[in-house]
């Protein structure tokens, strides 16, 4: 998964958080499902031509 941080405990275990590295690909995302400024259609950043079936909840346009 892109933008992973894996965290090794000092017993050796690993411990999956969610760490800043992950953030650009949520702000990608969140781009492209909510749109910015001046986007006046949904899920402005795929693809329109039916290929994809996005839905998404709570996102709102970027400034």
């Amino acid at each position: 998964m892109a933008g992973r941080v894996v965290q090794v405990v000092a017993d050796g275990s690993i411990l999956p958080l969610y760490l800043p590295a992950n953030g650009g690909l949520l702000a990608a995302v969140s781009l492209m499902a909510a749109g910015w400024d001046g986007t006046d259609a949904d899920c402005p950043g795929f693809p329109s031509d039916g290929s994809w079936t996005v839905r998404h909840e709570g996102f709102t346009a970027w400034p």
